[in-house]
């Protein structure tokens, strides 16, 4: 495309053998360097932890328990009988249990699940964060390129002015120019130094502020991106998160139905105590019981319906966001468009107007050397010149910035 090929030619005399950095370079330090990204390897581990503590409700359970009583009465019988004591009222016993998970009803397997969204999310979040850092990181580099572009036309325009200098002390000594116009070219040259300086200082500023966010020096060379044609595809990371709200919820929802699932264990009791588990015996000894425990708790069954309801409703305000986001970014991404359409279109008629102007320029620079127009219009002619070019640069990095945000915006 013209336009594109206006634009290489414009920036491939700014790049020279050594050190470059692109754009896509500039992304990949600055996630590297931006602390969020830090927190994923952390998160990660934390769920693993967790997860791991969620597998061992999986393992027996050990739990050790005691105490030592007096009681106003105890069991008696109402008839004498040999060998049967009457039973003390101080009475003790300490004891352990030991019991094994046979089946929670799909707790420990909906809390992993549960878990492992919950880690997606935070992770998926932290893309999210990203972006804004990836289109500051856009804007930073595109200043760069557009000061470099506008650099090198100062360069020219300088050297235009020089040149125009020189013609013009040769003509004051031979007595066709007036000392004058010598002394108003010195002056332009002098505004074009401080325009350079200018430039120059601005420059450094964002490169310095670039370099914050990559995390490294910023190399003289900067190379333009190439992107590929508009896609209408959007791929953005808030998408992602939806999908897994919306995954959370379906598990939440799951955890409803574990809160009334029956329990069963399996259980062994060892202990010693008085009396023991022959409670016509009052003398310390030891005793043991196993077997299997069932519960059934159905409390959670009175709310069940009213958090359905609750889930339901949730999963719709995520539609309903999603929708909102989806237009929001359809809106965008049609601005950015209709920005590449309005350069292309004043791609085109810069170079016409530059060609004008370059014309009017030659036009006026023969007729200062003939002494047919005064310095001061000559200048005037070259500034339109200048002008033209510098808008003409100015429209070939916004329109390859209007590109690569639209790519930004649909999640390229």
């Amino acid at each position: 495309m013209k336009w594109w090929t206006s634009c290489l030619i414009l920036l491939l005399p700014l790049w020279s053998p050594g050190q470059s950095l692109s754009l896509d370079d500039c992304y990949q330090l600055a996630r590297e360097n931006f602390p969020v990204i830090k927190k994923q390897d952390l998160l990660r581990q934390s769920t693993r932890y967790s997860i791991e503590n969620t597998t061992r409700s999986w393992l027996p359970q050990l739990s050790v328990s005691g105490q030592a009583t007096y009681q106003t009465d105890v069991t008696k019988i109402p008839v004498a009988m040999p060998g049967v004591p009457e039973l003390s009222k101080d009475q003790y016993r300490i004891q352990g249990e030991v019991t094994q998970a046979l089946y929670d009803g799909g707790v420990a397997k909906t809390q992993k699940a549960l878990l492992k969204t919950g880690e997606a999310l935070q992770l998926q979040q932290i893309e999210i964060s990203f972006q804004s850092v990836k289109e500051r990181v856009t804007q930073l580099f595109f200043s760069i390129l557009l000061l470099d572009a506008q650099l090198q036309q100062q360069e020219i325009y300088k050297n235009n002015i020089v040149s125009s200098l020189e013609k013009t002390k040769a003509a004051a000594q031979n007595g066709t120019a007036a000392p004058v116009s010598v002394t108003e070219l010195k002056a332009e040259l002098i505004k074009a130094d401080m325009g350079t300086a200018e430039m120059i200082s601005d420059q450094h500023a964002i490169r310095e502020t670039l370099a914050l966010f990559i995390g490294a020096p910023v190399p003289a060379r900067l190379v333009p991106p190439d992107p590929p044609g508009p896609d209408t595809a959007i791929r953005r990371p808030e998408l992602g998160l939806f999908d897994l709200q919306k995954k959370n919820v379906t598990l939440q929802e799951k955890a409803l139905t574990t809160g009334w699932a029956p329990r069963i264990a399996a259980f062994m009791q060892a202990g010693y105590g008085r009396p023991a588990l022959n409670m016509l015996k009052n003398t310390f000894d030891a005793f043991a019981v196993g077997g299997i425990r069932f519960s059934f708790p159905l409390g959670s069954l009175y709310t069940y319906q009213n958090n359905k309801k609750i889930m339901e409703l949730n999963r719709r305000e995520l539609d309903a966001d999603r929708e909102t986001f989806l237009l929001n970014t359809r809106a965008a991404l049609t601005k950015e468009t209709n920005a590449i359409n309005k350069y292309t279109k004043l791609l085109q008629q810069d170079s016409e107007l530059i060609a004008l102007r370059t014309q009017v320029t030659q036009s006026a620079m023969a007729q200062l050397e003939n002494g047919v127009i005064t310095t001061h219009e000559y200048i005037t002619q070259l500034n339109a010149e200048h002008l033209a070019r510098q808008l003409k640069n100015l429209h070939q990095v916004q329109l390859l910035n209007a590109r690569i945000t639209y790519q930004t915006i649909s999640g390229y």
